[in-house]
């Protein structure tokens, strides 16, 4: 087996030509990794989750980036894994068993709905892998630049922004909201963000470089935003960001 590790992300390893499924590999009944695309793997550690925290994985699917903050919280953090979709829930589970992760709380939410749950005093650490175009990963599903029109993607950046508002009210002062998609459309990455911060100007951009490694800091904007090109880089197209809560909503950066 030929393996080596990622160049960008601290956490990942690149397998080449792996003989059988990914199910067959050394350590995979054991919990030793999980598969992700190197873009996706910068999410959880731009999110930096540590030890004791109460983490909200907010659109967690399937568990990918779940496991990974409990991997980087030492598996010593308290995360909500939310999602509206019972079956990927159930799904999520079993991952989680798999990967001996404790303390995750999966729980079948749409936050966009009526009841919330009662999350008490908040978050300090929310994750919003928001719902998206999937632009991003046509390299791996090239079908999907021809299932996509122009109005999915308004369609997107108006679930997006409604997400973000919900969740903002669950982060406490002085704790972060990472907003990340795999897509590079301009109304579902900078549009979303100007658009938030317009509203809530109690939140403001983290600088990223204080937590992500050197390698990957030639992908951060000038404006503190980290956007991943698959046309200049080997993985998937991300945009991603990390905002923090001040303590009035009055405050601007």
């Amino acid at each position: 087996m030929d393996a080596a590790p990622t160049v960008t992300s601290p956490d990942g390893m690149v397998i080449r030509q792996p003989q059988g499924s990914i199910q067959q590999l050394p350590g995979y009944d054991a919990g030793w990794f999980q598969v992700q695309d190197e873009a996706a793997q910068l999410v959880c550690v731009l999110a930096a989750p540590q030890p004791g925290q109460r983490i909200l994985d907010a659109c967690c699917g399937l568990g990918g980036k779940t496991g990974h903050l409990a991997a980087l919280a030492g598996n010593r953090a308290e995360i909500w894994a939310t999602d509206r979709d019972t079956r990927k829930l159930a799904d999520l589970a079993i991952e989680m068993r798999r990967l001996g992760v404790s303390g995750v709380r999966p729980l079948a939410v749409n936050w966009l709905q009526s009841p919330q749950p009662d999350v008490g005093e908040g978050f300090d650490l929310v994750l919003l892998d928001a719902p998206c175009s999937g632009l991003g990963v046509i390299g791996r599903n090239p079908d999907a630049k021809w299932r996509r029109r122009p109005e999915d993607v308004q369609r997107h950046a108006r679930r997006q922004l409604a997400l973000m508002e919900v969740l903002a009210d669950q982060v406490k002062t002085g704790a972060s909201l990472v907003y990340a998609v795999c897509t590079l459309e301009p109304e579902e990455t900078d549009a979303v963000i100007a658009a938030f911060l317009g509203r809530r100007p109690d939140f403001g951009i983290q600088a990223p470089q204080a937590v992500l490694p050197a390698p990957a800091h030639r992908l951060v904007r000038s404006d503190g935003t980290v956007r991943i090109d698959p046309a200049d880089e080997p993985m998937d197209g991300f945009f991603m960001v990390r905002l923090q809560r001040h303590a009035s909503r009055h405050r601007r950066c």
